[in-house]
């Protein structure tokens, strides 16, 4: 389990996302033999075709468990708020639709990499030039961005939470604690060898699960002092930024990215349509009842004042502390695999052609630096609306990484019946319509 969570950090999306400084150590001589003598894209082709080989390949429960890990991440404790955004009805309805258009999607990029073994990239290639190519990788880029932002802004929340209720330590300024995570994060992001981060992913799918607990048994031990919020402090939907959550029902959908590399190591392919819908379902069911749980234990006047489901347990409750301090070495040692992408298609395009050499790694090194620093700008600038800030991530970015493109590009490359074209055309003309409305309605409705 361990190489394959290596293997999908490495190639999310399908993409090889190896730094090309690191040394092929898995590959033996005659492999290595074989790459020498090879065409450029042959090259690449057997590279992969040997990290394959040492992942080794996964049953079906194996596969059911790692597609579960990719899409269940720090994403679900932004959902309660989204619920007070959104309202308990159309939430649900909204997160149910998001799991219709990423199952339907995810089974046309499956449908495609049957036939053509490329990446997600490379099929934006093959289907419409270098534009479908760069619309794959800015998009990929947002994403992975966006993403870790929310990182920062639980270690920083987290930190000033516990310092305050347990050693009564009054706040530090959030942009010291911003200049911390810097700190932190800028050695992690230059260590080329992406496999080292491997085991912390697994360690995070246990905080994760750790996460989820805590919240769920603190939500029935406020059940005892108080009742459940029927319709005194909850909405069916909540007429000014109900559309802010659509953004935020794609965002909740991230695991997207492991869906090729995932395929690329299970050891039954014909099962593996079966499986990603039956994860995507599984989720679904799992967030609605989460989002549900905890809009009606809280309330919308609770929910709406935090980011995170986090912030409304008790501050100082020594248990919920342990939790937040092993949430923050989660978030801290697994940024580096997140940002990983977004770093390998920033400098795909900005060194192509650079010679290996102390001053490509050393150019490398500071537009590494360059990249946590924004994303730690933005976080701390941002802290109390992040939720804001992933909802426009999803409508802008995950709305189109997830659903429109696959359909595009099944469109042009595979589609043949009027009836398939019919379905890709009227699923790119909604998400286009989703991506346009709910980012300007984020935007109009930021402080609301």
């Amino acid at each position: 389990m361990k190489k394959t969570t290596a293997y999908s950090a490495r190639h999310a999306y399908g993409e090889d996302y190896r730094d090309d400084t690191d040394e092929e150590s898995f590959i033996d001589d005659e492999m290595r033999e074989k790459i020498a003598n090879a065409t450029p894209n042959t090259r690449r082709s057997l590279k992969s075709q040997a990290d394959i080989e040492r992942t080794g390949k996964i049953g079906p429960a194996k596969t059911f468990f790692t597609l579960i890990k990719g899409f269940v991440a720090a994403g679900i404790l932004f959902l309660p708020r989204g619920w007070a955004s959104g309202g308990w009805l159309f939430s649900t309805i909204a997160l149910i639709l998001s799991c219709c258009l990423t199952t339907v999607a995810s089974l046309k990029l499956v449908e495609i990499r049957r036939k053509y073994k490329l990446s997600f990239s490379e099929i934006g290639f093959k289907a419409y030039g270098k534009a479908g190519k760069i619309a794959v990788d800015f998009f990929l880029w947002f994403t992975q961005t966006i993403f870790v932002c929310a990182y920062v802004t639980f270690i920083v929340d987290s930190v000033n939470n516990i310092l305050h209720f347990q050693f009564d330590i009054n706040p530090i300024n959030k942009w010291i604690l911003g200049v911390v995570c810097f700190a932190i994060y800028m050695p992690l992001v230059l260590i080329r060898k992406i496999e080292k981060f491997a085991f912390f992913h697994v360690f995070a799918d246990i905080a994760i699960m750790i996460g989820i607990i805590t919240i769920v048994v603190f939500g029935f031990l406020e059940l005892k002092k108080n009742d459940w919020k029927f319709s005194d402090d909850t909405q069916m939907i909540n007429n000014k930024t109900f559309l802010s959550f659509i953004g935020l029902s794609a965002y909740t959908f991230e695991g997207i990215g492991i869906i090729l590399p995932v395929m690329e190591t299970t050891s039954r392919p014909d099962l593996y349509p079966k499986i990603v819908t039956s994860v995507i379902i599984s989720i679904t069911v799992a967030y609605v009842i989460f989002g549900n749980f905890n809009y009606f234990v809280y309330g919308y006047t609770t929910l709406h004042e935090y980011p995170m489901i986090t912030s409304v347990l008790p501050n100082g409750n020594i248990f919920v502390s342990l939790v937040e301090v092993i949430w923050i070495i989660n978030l801290i040692l697994t940024y580096p695999l997140v940002i990983h992408p977004a770093n390998m298609v920033l400098e795909s395009y900005i060194y192509p052609g650079w010679p290996k050499s102390r001053k490509r790694t050393w150019a490398k090194n500071f537009t590494r630096a360059l990249l946590v620093a924004f994303t730690v700008v933005l976080a701390v600038a941002l802290l109390s609306t992040l939720d804001r800030l992933e909802s426009i991530n999803g409508a802008f970015a995950c709305i189109p990484l997830a659903f429109m493109l696959p359909c595009l590009f099944h469109y042009k490359l595979i589609a043949v019946t009027n009836r398939d074209k019919n379905i890709d055309l009227a699923i790119v003309g909604l998400s286009l319509i989703l991506q346009i409305v709910c980012t300007v309605i984020t935007f109009v409705f930021w402080n609301d």
